[in-house]
């Protein structure tokens, strides 16, 4: 936890106090690298031994468990300036139960308790458990009992093979299928069931056999979960759950699905299928596993560790640190009446959960092979800091920063939000964040809801199907419920990846006074039907700063805004779109953007601007437009530059021509002194910095996380791509 390790990139683009107050959290976790602690806890240790030594003395020796730490730690005496530390021996800890964490474990901020791995040595807290006694079938597929779920009660969401994720069984084995059309649902107030008409044939009424099957369907923003409950003789399916809300996650025309855990579906390598009712789970191996050689993970727990409560009211946990640990293996359950997984994931529980709680410290751990999100800093969590850490391989998304219950579309503006219950002033920084939306599609990244003063930097974001970072939680720009928060030198690309539409790499929502976008560099973004943005201002989005972004390869505009006011869009560059540069929704008042001194690359055939911007209320000048059209680049579809500023007051002093740049590619920036970029205000930018700076050799040695879907369904023109 070195202050070193913060990137001298992030440095130069931040100032003042938010510098010093990173540097400085910085180093609270630095006698874990010796191998002395108050505290020993080791996998072959006993919760009747003291705990002193770090490993068996005689009668002696480490406890077993982090449980048994928490109560040993109470007894120790503080001292100023020392940290209270438990040091967990190397191995992997099978938690019984989540942990949690109260006021009685804080420590101070002179001298905080922590919780860290022995040195160069890694302890695994995990929420699964370990599959054995395989009976070997006659097709070669294995079976056994999850004990803790043989009464019937039981749901697995994922299993773990040798530490890489294995997917349950799915129909169809390629690509998905289609509604035909919505039917009419079944039943009647709370017991009302929706249903859909399948295409003749392609559904087998036997499937719904053990009430085991699943259907996923993928919607405009969201991916919902049912169990399905019958498909007649006229093949129409009934599930189990119902989508009152707007047409974009009902069942309806078109919309893409495929089943999961059909019983019998489990017939090629890495499949698996498992039967509630009496708790066994079928598995094909891969090719080389057996087995006695392989360690089947089932993930039991849906949260590994908890700090604080949900009584904003009560005393607070305080000073608490987290360092070189790994947290894996957890579960989520599919509950009654199905799930519809909206934008983000958002709803989706996370593996760790801190709320009410100040100066909570997670430095250098993983998060990994979670069924839901990873770490949540919930109401009432602040400075609170998130660093030089692994999130990869996850069921929803990474992070999760504040709340959310902002006004929805289609509400009237709610009540401002509580400071008291939210969670404000914490950092994220210096994360490799990869591989999320492996159960649920639509999380994002980082989900920023209903909070403030936050600092987001130097992360690298990778291979999500939804958005990179969302910031904001309210529909309109009426209420205050965001402010002050700054994302910044982060690197995200192979975001969307096809799955969805309605997305960016970076997503804001609602009015944000303060709030900062800066020196990001964003590319490969691709939407489904549309989106695949690269920084989208969707509703209200309102008093941004936008500036020094490289965003490039995009399947939907560079930036794009539904309605809000005066954003500040300048001095970034925007290239390589496969629609417009620019795209506004329908006005709404105000003046949506303020454009100044950006560079604009548009593909050929395509305008800088679509065709609301002759009628837009934004206002831009001392921009640079260019394409392969060369002179002819229109600003608007059939829209010249002079033409255009004869009729207009807008960009009287904007330019057509050649920026004379290069560094799209590796984030470095380089305008030739001639460039008319430069006459016009702009300001060359290096964001190959972006990102995060990790050790390269540890992060080469992830293992691979299987895609949700195989690369070839989501190629342009795929079934599951339309």
């Amino acid at each position: 936890m070195s202050a070193q390790r913060i990137s001298p990139f992030l440095i130069s683009l931040i100032a003042g106090p938010a510098l010093l107050t990173m540097t400085g959290a910085a180093v609270a976790a630095g006698p874990c690298d010796q191998a002395t602690a108050d505290i020993y806890v080791a996998p072959d240790g006993n919760d009747a031994w003291s705990g002193r030594t770090p490993s068996r003395q005689g009668k002696d020796g480490p406890v077993a468990t982090v449980a048994a730490a928490q109560r040993l730690l109470h007894s120790v005496k503080p001292i100023a300036g020392k940290p209270r530390i438990a040091m967990l021996r190397g191995g992997r800890y099978e938690l019984p139960a989540t942990l949690s964490f109260g006021p009685e474990d804080s420590g101070s901020p002179e001298s905080p308790v922590v919780y860290c791995s022995y040195p160069a040595e890694t302890a695994v807290l995990s929420g699964g458990i370990v599959l054995k006694d395989w009976n070997v079938q006659s097709d070669g597929a294995w079976s056994a009992t999850v004990p803790q779920l043989a009464d019937g009660g039981g749901y697995v969401a994922q299993l773990m093979v040798d530490g890489q994720r294995r997917y349950r069984a799915r129909l169809p084995k390629e690509g998905v299928y289609r509604i035909v059309d919505a039917a009419p649902s079944v039943g009647t107030g709370k017991s009302v069931r929706d249903a859909f008409q399948s295409r003749p044939g392609e559904l087998n009424p036997a499937w719904v056999a053990g009430g085991d099957a699943e259907v996923l369907t993928l919607n405009v923003w969201s991916a919902s979960r049912y169990k399905l409950l019958a498909v007649d003789t006229s093949d129409v399916a009934t599930v189990d759950g119902h989508a009152p809300l707007r047409p974009p996650h009902q069942l309806n025309k078109n919309r893409r699905y495929y089943l999961e855990n059909v019983p019998g579906s489990a017939t090629d390598p890495g499949e698996w299928e498992f039967a509630h009712f009496n708790g066994r789970l079928r598995y094909h191996p891969m090719p080389g596993e057996t087995p006695a050689t392989t360690k089947v993970v089932v993930p039991r727990l849906t949260r590994l560790m908890e700090i604080g409560n949900g009584d904003e009211t009560t005393a607070r946990v305080h000073d608490l640190v987290f360092t070189n640990l790994t947290f894996s293996d957890t579960n989520w359950v599919l509950p009654p009446g199905g799930a519809l997984v909206n934008q983000s994931a958002a709803s989706i529980d996370a593996a760790i959960l801190v709320r009410n709680a100040d100066r909570v410290t997670f430095d250098g751990v993983r998060v990994m092979h979670t069924a839901g999100a990873g770490l949540e800093f919930g109401p009432g969590t602040k400075a609170g800091l998130i660093t030089n850490s692994v999130f990869f391989d996850l069921g929803a998304g990474a992070i999760k920063l504040g709340t959310g219950s902002g006004a929805a579309p289609g509400d009237p503006p709610g009540p401002d939000r509580v400071p008291a219950e939210a969670a404000d002033g914490n950092r994220v920084i210096n994360n490799l964040i990869r591989s999320g939306g492996r159960v649920h599609p639509a999380a994002g990244g980082i989900w920023m809801g209903r909070t403030s003063g936050n600092v987001v930097a130097n992360n690298t974001i990778e291979d999500f199907y939804y958005t990179g970072i969302s910031v904001g939680w309210t529909w309109n720009n009426k209420n205050i419920d965001s402010s002050d928060n700054i994302v910044i030198a982060n690197r995200l690309y192979r975001i969307g990846q096809g799955l969805l539409s309605d997305m960016g790499a970076i997503y804001t929502l609602g009015a944000s006074p303060g709030t900062i976008v800066r020196g990001n560099w964003i590319s490969d973004v691709r939407g489904n039907t549309y989106g695949g943005t690269g920084i989208g201002l969707d509703e209200g989005s309102s008093y941004l700063t936008i500036e020094d972004n490289l965003v490039v390869d995009t399947s939907g505009p560079s930036l794009s805004i539904n309605y809000g006011k005066d954003n500040a869009v300048r001095n970034n560059i925007f290239a390589r779109s496969s629609e417009h540069n620019v795209t506004e929704g329908p006005p709404k008042g105000g003046r949506p953007l303020l454009l100044s001194q950006n560079i604009m690359l548009a593909e050929a055939g395509k305008s800088i601007f679509d065709e609301k911007w002759p009628r837009s209320m934004s206002w831009s000048d001392r921009n640079l437009y260019w394409s392969a059209s060369g002179d002819q680049t229109e600003i608007a579809p059939g829209v010249l530059l002079s033409p255009w500023r004869s009729n207009s007051p807008k960009d009287s002093s904007s330019a057509v021509a050649d920026p004379l740049l290069d560094g799209l590619e590796t984030g470095k920036i380089h305008v030739a002194p001639a460039s008319p970029a430069l006459v016009l205000g702009f300001a060359p930018f290096d964001v190959s910095g972006a990102g995060a700076h990790l050790d390269t050799d540890a992060i080469a040695k992830l293992p691979a996380a299987p895609p949700f879907f195989r690369d070839a369904v989501l190629t342009p023109g795929s079934s599951a791509s339309q």
